[in-house]
């Protein structure tokens, strides 16, 4: 799972280098390059799956879904993003091993394609969840 996480950032942070030619942001956005970028998405879709979970869970038991409990969940996630310069000192340099790591790999589109699905269908999963 680790692995696969990994990998979902790598390939984020990649999109946001070549598509939109971000590799440093100005100094005055919290968000600062295309690795945080890459690691913003990764978390956002992770928050949305684990709330359809939480959402699933909260109606076996009749319990309605609410902002307090979305809070609640969101609160690590943000904690994690705030500090992860910090937590992780060298992003960079991990950044530039799995770029030789990955440099020549087999099945690029076919694992592009599930990290694009990955992303795009957390929200989905997250709203249908709710409608239940």
């Amino acid at each position: 799972m680790k692995h696969m996480l990994t990998y979902i950032h790598y390939r984020l942070s990649v999109f946001y280098q070549k598509t939109f030619g971000i590799k440093e942001s100005p100094g005055y956005l919290l968000v600062l390059s295309s690795y945080d970028w890459g690691l913003l998405v990764l978390q956002l879709s992770l928050l949305c799956y684990l709330l359809a979970i939480e959402t699933i869970i909260l109606s076996l038991y009749a319990v309605k879904m609410n902002v307090l409990f979305i809070v609640i969940t969101s609160i690590p996630f943000a904690i994690v993003y705030i500090f992860s310069d910090k937590i992780c000192k060298n992003g960079k340099d991990h950044f530039k091993v799995l770029e030789t790591k990955y440099k020549h790999e087999k099945l690029k589109l076919i694992k592009g394609i599930f990290v694009w699905l990955f992303t795009l269908l957390s929200l989905p999963c997250f709203l249908v969840a709710l409608n239940l």
